[in-house]
């Protein structure tokens, strides 16, 4: 049985805020002090389960971390920016139809969702960062 708690509340509350950025557990510990850090690895593994949390490893910070599941990032492909961290959707009819391409040559089924493009966002370039 699932239980909305205020401490539940919370960690939801707080990965709303940020829909398009991943946080470690760690963040979300330091960011949501007043909650216990297994009450916090509880509820985001519980949240991760029912569909509210995706996670993913993180290069940059060697461990997993969550983000938001929008319904809508399951069909896009995604480009993060390596100064912010900003997650962005990428709609291109070329991506996928090389994707289909990739599935129809050798039977491999991409996961556009976990696809992801590096570089370095407009807003960043123009403060100069690259």
């Amino acid at each position: 049985m699932q239980y909305n708690t205020k401490k539940k509340k919370a960690i939801m509350d707080f990965f709303k805020v940020y829909p398009d950025t991943y946080f470690t557990a760690e963040q979300v510990a330091v960011a949501l002090d007043d909650i216990g850090r297994s009450t916090i690895y509880r509820v985001i593994t519980d949240l991760c389960e029912s569909g509210f949390l995706t996670k993913e490893y993180s290069e940059e910070k060697g461990c997993l971390a969550y983000k938001t599941d929008k319904e809508s990032c399951r069909e896009h492909f995604h480009m993060k920016c390596n100064m912010c961290g900003r997650l962005s959707h990428l709609d291109s009819k070329e991506m996928e139809e090389t994707v289909l391409k990739i599935t129809e040559e050798s039977g491999f089924s991409v996961d556009v969702r976990r696809t992801v493009f590096y570089g370095v966002c407009e807003n960043c370039k123009r403060k100069g960062n690259k």
